[in-house]
């Protein structure tokens, strides 16, 4: 299947903000070759990617694929941990290249997180044989359990996790015990959003914990100079950052921040298909660096999560064409002066 893509860029002067433009290297075609449709897309040092998929029939696999940048990169099974539910699956990659995978699988009682090593094999080190079920929020010092659609490792061995379910919960896990630290927070509470959260980030510079909510990103932060994530109830201020005004309809839009550049990219709600906005989490004046990126409707699909990754000293975005089955990526020049771009099939 022969697919073109276009990058147009709109030229804009903006004062006391980055310039950057992102320029089309590649897509990957993947139809026909996964089970299910595109859904998480995450990242190792080595510049690698990651996916989850949803719908289809039967196990899905975590796939992995290989030099992404190459002539030819090569697709595989990277584990096969038994996944069958059409529900949210979530990927986390950390700095020692552990891949973290949580699944909904519409219970309670049997949804998990499991981690698995470089080599994709089950790390027994964690929680039970490598995997924690049923996953355990402390809901107002309550245990309750829940089913989790989205995860992130955060540096220093703990996880954030988002739960499915009302209320809309953030938890924060032990990564070595998947045991909850402290209370969980209810997001919806805070955003007036009541939908999943995804690829939360953590930035102990800032204390801030910043995230992809349908179609919109939050910062989430304390007031309470000395707060730590073992206190999570003390992150009450909640500020939107940039987005859509609340768009209707499910989501599973994704996220990812580079924390060199300090950019957080995002994708849009299912009801706004093909959006991707990339905000500059360091400019506090005009900080969408570039987007609103709207597509032609279907281009990037639904679910259309993203992820960054680096080669070569170089940053690249890598975005999830759920319904194409594809894989697009652009390459980021921060010196360019182009602000807004249109992709589009």
């Amino acid at each position: 299947m022969f697919k073109n893509y276009c990058l147009v860029a709109a030229v804009a002067a903006l004062a006391a903000t980055a310039s950057a433009q992102w320029t089309y290297e590649k897509h990957i075609d993947l139809s026909g070759q996964i089970n299910g449709s595109l859904l998480s897309i995450a990242s190792d040092s080595n510049g690698d990617l990651y996916l989850t998929t949803y719908f289809g029939t039967g196990d899905r696999p975590v796939y992995k694929v290989s030099d992404p940048l190459g002539a030819t990169p090569v697709l595989s099974d990277f584990a096969t941990p038994g996944y069958t539910s059409s529900n949210g699956s979530d990927l986390s990659v950390d700095s020692s290249d552990n891949v973290w995978l949580c699944h909904d699988t519409n219970s309670e009682a049997t949804s998990f997180i499991k981690k698995m090593t470089p080599a994709g094999t089950l790390d027994a080190a964690f929680a039970s044989a490598g995997t924690v079920s049923p996953v355990v929020f402390n809901v107002a010092g309550t245990p309750t359990n829940r089913r989790p659609r989205s995860i992130t490792y955060v540096e220093g061995g703990k996880l954030l996790v988002f739960s499915w379910g009302n209320p809309m919960l953030l938890q924060v896990l032990d990564a070595s015990t998947g045991a909850p630290i402290g209370d969980a927070i209810d997001v919806g509470v805070g955003t007036g959003i009541s939908d999943s959260m995804h690829d939360m980030v953590y930035d102990a510079s800032t204390n801030a914990i910043t995230g992809s909510l349908r179609g919109n990103l939050f910062q989430i932060t304390s007031s309470n100079a000395s707060a730590t994530l073992a206190n999570l109830p003390d992150y009450s201020i909640f500020t939107k950052l940039a987005g859509d005004d609340f768009p209707a309809g499910n989501s599973n839009s994704g996220g990812t921040w580079d924390p060199t550049e300090n950019l957080y990219a995002f994708t849009s709600s299912k009801t706004v298909p093909g959006s991707v906005t990339v905000v500059d989490l360091d400019d506090t004046g005009n900080q969408t660096v570039i987007g609103p990126a709207v597509s032609e409707s279907g281009h990037l699909g639904n679910a259309g999560d993203c992820t960054f990754f680096r080669s070569g000293g170089e940053l690249y975005l890598a975005i999830n064409c759920e319904t194409l089955g594809d894989i697009a990526i652009y390459s980021f020049n921060a010196q360019a002066s182009v602000t807004d771009w249109v992709l589009y099939q």
